[in-house]
């Protein structure tokens, strides 16, 4: 993905599948994903990330009207079961 704010613009629902809580935070922060996302989209975490990290992502989506689920496929954290 070469821009993930692009990628995010106009995306009802944004399903990302990263090693771990770090990538995720990389790509909604730094890459600039969050922000672009329109109120209502939802992001959809299908990585091993930690349960906290992903709290923490969570609420600083929801001021922006997007939710970030968690959704983990396999090989889940022992800290997200």
């Amino acid at each position: 993905m070469r821009d993930a704010a692009a990628t995010a613009r106009g995306a009802a629902a944004i399903v990302l599948m990263l090693p771990d809580s770090a990538a995720v935070e990389a790509v909604l922060d730094g890459d600039g994903l969050l922000r672009a996302a329109a109120p209502g989209t939802v992001v959809i975490d299908m990585g091993s990330s930690r349960q906290l990290n992903t709290r923490e992502l969570a609420a600083r989506a929801a001021p922006r009207d997007v939710r970030l689920v968690d959704a983990p496929v396999s090989g889940a954290v022992n800290g997200t079961r």
